[in-house]
């Protein structure tokens, strides 16, 4: 989702818990269908929060670029150096 400038609908367990904050997306519980249905609608039936929420998705995921990244081991390789 992120990747496309769209908001993420994850579960609520594991990695995505990490990236998704509540701003650039949503958790989900995926056992309960009744919270994925809520998310979903929440998503669809508000377009101010699904743009607030796609233009932190594009934000977020700014961070994980392969270059970006790459960048920030070396700052911190650099940095132990000294």
């Amino acid at each position: 989702g992120a990747c496309f400038s769209t908001p993420s609908i994850a579960p609520n367990i594991g990695g995505p818990v990490d990236i998704v904050t509540g701003s650039n997306g949503v958790l989900i519980n995926p056992y309960e269908i009744k919270d994925i249905e809520e998310k979903i609608h929440l998503l669809l039936d508000n377009m101010n929060i699904y743009m607030e929420y796609s233009t932190q998705a594009f934000i977020t995921i700014e961070k994980f670029i392969p270059d970006v990244l790459l960048k920030r081991i070396r700052m911190i390789i650099e940095n132990k150096g000294r």
